[in-house]
């Protein structure tokens, strides 16, 4: 899957994403509230949450890197 599709896969809000990078279980749990979409992640032990996949892009929360930047490198991403 390319990363374009992957991230409207995300911004399309209906699909709870896992995959683990560098060791660690991923997660990404779209959900929309009142009109409102976040996006809620988790990194290992840390979590975080977004108010848009643009927020979400733009932030270095993997080890000092932007998913963009591990897209490439990440396997079995299972999307639910």
């Amino acid at each position: 899957m390319k990363y374009s599709e992957f991230i409207s896969i995300i911004d399309d809000c209906c699909n709870d994403i896992v995959f683990s990078y560098r060791g660690k279980k991923v997660g990404i749990f779209p959900q929309v509230s009142n009109g409102e979409k976040e996006f809620h992640t988790y990194y290992g032990d840390l979590s975080k949450n977004y108010h848009s996949v643009a927020d979400f892009e733009a932030d270095t929360f993997f080890d000092g890197y932007k998913i963009a930047d591990i897209y490439d490198s990440i396997n079995d991403i299972f999307i639910s």
